[in-house]
């Protein structure tokens, strides 16, 4: 089968790989849809030391069940459609004794250290299967992932009914988290952004916004609250300069949600955050509950996903029309692979 592989870094290929081989335990997935993540293009120009090539990359899908080998659960048989949690933990260590599993300390996903969804066809757990509502989408499943992402950072930013949540970044992590907050209750959605086309799209989503190209946005948020700032800052950032706004910008014993990937340490005003009170939380994908949820808000809509992809490409477009339209930036947000 034709697949894209990961040969080190700054180096793809698409080439012929050998048909997964289910185990014990297993099923393999048909994959219809796959998404492209930020990440991919990281690890695409080896930002992640821990992969060892050749792998194929591809960790946000969704597809069909053709095959299973073992006793599956009760609610799955083959020919269901299904979305998958990439997530493979190792079980033994304390973070997944104590119901953690999500930061397994040798925490791999599927399509980051073992074979992904960027081919037509990949082998995951049972365990991690997620039997599609048939209202939804297999375009929209695709999401899940980073949907389940942003439902992960909203849960532990403990956001509440009525909360200002302001947003640094929108970007589709960024887009997803403001839209999860609305549909959690927050009373006012601001995010800052300095990317024509994600600004005008985030209006399009019906949310206040800040282009700190031509508005300073502590200056803003501070002089639309009397001064306070916001209850919740989710940094999706991970510049230097959006940390150093992240603390002016919070309120006194506000919470600010670190959702952003910093590629070096960065300053932060920590004696304001011990006089401020302000709590910083960190956030790392997602666990079965936030992945059950993000299908939930996108079958129910509460989460626009479609006007979020922005394009649908073959597997032979992946390279020139995904990964590289992508790290160009632009008018792209999400792009779905068909690697049918």
């Amino acid at each position: 089968m034709k697949a894209l592989v990961y040969h080190g870094k700054d180096s793809l290929s698409l080439e012929e790989m050998e048909m997964p081989r289910i185990e014990e335990g297993e099923a393999l997935i048909r994959v219809h849809f796959a998404g492209i993540c930020g990440s991919d293009l990281n690890i695409w120009h080896g930002a992640l030391s821990r992969i060892v090539p050749p792998v194929i990359l591809g960790h946000e899908f969704c597809g069909e069940i053709v095959e299973m080998r073992g006793s599956p659960p009760p609610d799955l048989k083959v020919g269901d459609s299904v979305a998958v949690e990439p997530l493979l933990n190792c079980g033994l260590c304390l973070p997944c004794r104590l119901g953690h599993y999500h930061v397994c300390r040798r925490l791999r996903l599927i399509g980051v250290d073992v074979h992904g969804g960027f081919a037509p066809y990949v082998k995951a757990p049972f365990s991690r299967l997620y039997k599609l509502d048939p209202g939804l989408s297999m375009e929209l499943a695709a999401l899940c992932e980073p949907t389940a992402v942003a439902v992960h950072m909203v849960r532990r930013s403990r956001l509440q009914v009525g909360d200002f949540a302001m947003i640094l970044g929108g970007g589709p992590i960024g887009l997803l988290v403001a839209q999860v907050a609305r549909a959690a209750g927050a009373g006012r959605v601001v995010i800052a952004e300095i990317n024509d086309f994600r600004l005008s799209l985030a209006r399009e989503l019906g949310f206040e916004v800040i282009d700190p190209k031509k508005t300073d946005p502590v200056k803003t948020v501070l002089d639309s609250t009397g001064g306070e700032g916001a209850d919740v800052v989710f940094e999706e950032v991970g510049l230097p300069e959006t940390a150093a706004q992240m603390i002016a910008l919070t309120r006194v014993r506000g919470r600010i949600l670190l959702g952003g990937i910093y590629k070096k340490p960065a300053l932060v005003d920590l004696q304001n955050v011990a006089i401020k009170e302000i709590e910083l939380v960190g956030s790392r994908v997602y666990n079965f509950r936030d992945f059950r949820t993000a299908l939930s808000v996108l079958a129910q809509g509460k989460v626009n996903g479609r006007a979020l992809i922005s394009k649908t490409i073959r597997l032979e477009e992946i390279i020139d029309q995904g990964f590289r339209l992508i790290q160009e930036g632009g008018q792209v947000m999400k792009i779905l692979v068909n690697p049918r």
